[in-house]
């Protein structure tokens, strides 16, 4: 079986892509798949990044022949390799919901409302003509109508996958030790690998402000705020040393 992980990212962000692809070089066995991570510039066709996600997992596809393709948010970091949620899954399109428990906290509950239940910064398609048939849709989609509000945390590009629930194809990946962010602290995830910590989701998080989990959500829960700041200090480390990360001056 044929695995890419894929990820790109505009220059600005490329130092957090240089670090997912770090965490994935550590954690994924021998035969668990390659990585490639691309660099984004905005063309006449792709104005958004947003827009860009569809086009660049069928290039995965396409220019690697690869059976699967497991698109990554380049703001992620692995701590535990992700291939039991590849191999094992019979579903041909899987991916992290933003939530897995109830109740939500109001405001939060309102973001994930307008932003779309599921997370699509871990995605995997297994090669078929329903994945095509989807990501061809959702491509046109995107470049009819993809909506930004990143200053609020909403990103429209996720709303379309409120439609994959009623597919058989489709199955979300539940596993609490994925997906770990600010968005869902209140549900008591695991915050190390001792825990279950399998992939935090650094979102929204800016290095010039370093003990800040994410410009969208600054509330941390107290009792959790020592291990945060752990997973913090080592991600702002890294973009430092891994991905060369330099503060404006």
């Amino acid at each position: 079986m044929s695995i890419i992980y894929g990820a790109y990212a505009s220059l600005e962000y490329f130092p957090k892509g240089l670090v997912w692809k770090h965490s994935l070089e550590r954690v994924l066995g021998p035969d668990e798949g390659s990585i490639v991570l691309e660099p984004f510039s905005k063309s006449d066709k792709t104005e958004s990044i947003l827009q860009y996600k569809p086009t660049f997992i069928k290039k995965l596809f396409n220019e690697y022949e690869a059976d699967t393709v497991v698109y990554c948010g380049a703001d992620t970091v692995f701590y535990k390799s992700p291939f039991e949620f590849i191999a094992k899954p019979a579903a041909l399109i899987s991916c992290i919901p933003h939530l897995i428990k109830f109740p939500v906290h109001p405001k939060i509950a309102k973001r994930i409302t307008r932003t779309g239940y599921f997370n699509t910064d871990f995605i995997v398609f297994k090669r078929s003509k329903e994945v095509l048939r989807f990501l061809n849709w959702w491509e046109k989609m995107l470049f009819l109508e993809c909506k930004s509000a990143s200053s609020e945390g909403a990103f429209f590009d996720q709303n379309y996958f409120n439609h994959l629930v009623v597919c058989d194809y489709f199955k979300p990946i539940t596993d609490p030790g994925m997906n770990v962010a600010w968005f869902n602290l209140e549900e008591n995830r695991p915050l190390d690998v001792a825990e279950g910590l399998k992939m935090f989701q650094f979102s929204g998080y800016d290095p010039i402000k370093p003990m800040q989990l994410s410009k969208y959500w600054t509330a941390v829960p107290e009792y959790r705020s020592m291990k945060l700041q752990k997973l913090l200090v080592e991600y702002h480390n890294n973009l430092m040393e891994i991905g060369k990360w330099q503060s404006p001056k």
